[in-house]
């Protein structure tokens, strides 16, 4: 049975937390820049500052693609490799 692919996103979603909050964090500074650089943006009847509205968006997009990225990357990985388990490991029964 090759389930490499499944070792593989087992051990991403592991790095998946760090790779959350490091998403997180670099997306919240770059959307905040991108954001501050539009200035301020009207919402309804308020006018926000950009880098308060782009540093939302860009923690909630860096956090998803800081989280998706390990696991993909992991299970492409272990799909490669291709690794078998042993069939020799005799089965236990309750």
């Amino acid at each position: 049975m090759d389930n490499g692919a499944a070792i593989g996103a087992g051990v991403g979603a592991i790095l998946a937390i760090p790779g959350f909050f490091g998403g997180l964090a670099s997306g919240a500074s770059t959307g905040a820049a991108i954001g501050g650089a539009l200035g301020t943006l009207p919402i309804g009847t308020l006018t926000v500052p950009g880098t308060v509205i782009g540093g939302i968006i860009g923690a909630s997009i860096g956090g998803v693609l800081g989280a998706a990225a390990p696991i993909i990357g992991c299970a492409l990985l272990g799909a490669g490799t291709g690794y078998v388990a042993p069939q020799s490991i005799p089965q236990v029964l309750p």
